[in-house]
């Protein structure tokens, strides 16, 4: 099993650390001044010129010229002053108290966005998390943390080492234990949310299968009031014990759903690239390869193992969630896609080869 050898308080302790170096700014448009130095740009904020991260760049020029955010890093100087135009008295007129929320650290810019985005921290969230367990956090061994992957993200995942769940039984005989535990992700400067998910973690492979659910119940937007968000995370928390039986249950279905008429690792592929996963494919099958199966389950299985032992950050978790989603999913329904597609393809064929064949014959009477 993945030992991190953090636990609740260290986690604090680094999100602590970071959120000291941070400096937070609601800022008129009129009062923003931007500008080139010797060493880049940078917008001048409460009486500092402060440099950019690239997402505080993309975020600022998203935020006041849309669509341009994307293509800003690549524009030339001259066609980045052209973008800040708009803070030009002319062009803020009309609107002159129009503010935007400004976060610094370590003296660059980190995100511009809207001023009523609601501000809720990772050393905060992790914190009410921690305050709703009491006692049970005490217990908690964090598997799995990282801040900041440029994009903002901050993922924590632990679990409860005293807890024993059986899924069903492994090749041996022997029977295949999990654990439960919580995955956590918020967006801090994103258009990001914040998620609270249960999560079981397979002992035979370090596997921790992420239960994703598509709902505001645990998909929560940083707009609004912050205390209703407090109240939804500490709702969500006291009432996972369900979502746990309803996770293991649908595992212990997923073992009996056989993948037939075409072979699993063309399922794998099919399944990746479904997902927009295909560039994770070669890692997925070998992940498969070490715990082989026919059923439902060893390919989510195979996604959420791939996702432990060869990812990290977003790209991590991106993929526990796919798992969880091929748990979930109707094994006769997507081979029926798969099949559908593979009809398309050969019809697609067919017919090249056909308006081939024409143009040859065309070209010999010519």
């Amino acid at each position: 099993m993945a030992r991190t050898g953090l636990t609740f308080d260290n986690v604090l302790k680094r999100l602590g650390d970071f959120k000291i170096k941070c400096s937070d700014y609601y800022v008129p448009m009129n009062m923003l001044t931007y500008g080139v130095g010797v060493h880049g740009d940078f917008l001048e904020v409460g009486g500092e010129e402060i440099g950019f991260s690239p997402l505080g760049r993309a975020q600022l020029c998203r935020f006041i010229k849309p669509g341009l955010g994307q293509i800003f890093g690549d524009c030339s100087e001259m066609n980045r002053m052209n973008l800040f135009n708009q803070f030009l008295p002319e062009a803020i007129e009309g609107q002159p108290n129009k503010e935007i929320f400004v976060r610094s650290h370590d003296n660059l810019i980190r995100g511009c966005l809207s001023n009523s985005y609601g501000v809720f921290d990772d050393f905060k969230l992790v914190q009410l998390v921690k305050n709703v367990l009491g006692e049970k956090a005490k217990e908690a061994r964090v598997t799995s943390f990282s801040k900041d992957d440029g994009r903002g993200h901050m993922n924590v995942s632990f679990i409860w080492d005293n807890d024993n769940i059986e899924l069903g039984k492994l090749d041996d005989g022997k029977p295949d234990i999990a654990k439960r535990g919580i995955s956590i992700s918020n967006s801090e400067l994103g258009l990001g949310s914040v998620r609270i998910e249960p999560m079981l973690y397979r002992l035979i492979c370090s596997n921790g299968m992420v239960r994703a659910m598509a709902s505001q119940a645990n998909l929560m937007r940083h707009f609004g009031d912050p205390k209703k968000l407090e109240k939804k995370i500490g709702g969500i928390i006291w009432n996972l014990d369900k979502l746990y039986i309803d996770m293991v249950n649908k595992v212990k279905a997923a073992r009996e759903a056989r993948i037939t008429k075409i072979e699993v690792q063309k399922f794998i592929r099919e399944t990746a690239r479904y997902f927009h996963v295909s560039d994770k494919t070669d890692k997925i099958i070998e992940a498969w390869h070490k715990e082989e199966g026919d059923d439902k389950f060893a390919v989510a299985n195979a996604f959420t193992r791939a996702a432990h032992e060869s990812f990290e950050g977003r790209d991590k978790y991106d993929l526990e969630v796919v798992g969880n989603k091929i748990v979930d999913m109707d094994i006769t329904r997507m081979l029926k896609q798969i099949e559908d597609a593979d009809k398309a393809k050969d019809a697609r064929k067919k017919e090249s080869e056909e308006i081939k064949i024409w143009s040859e014959s065309y070209a010999l009477v010519q």
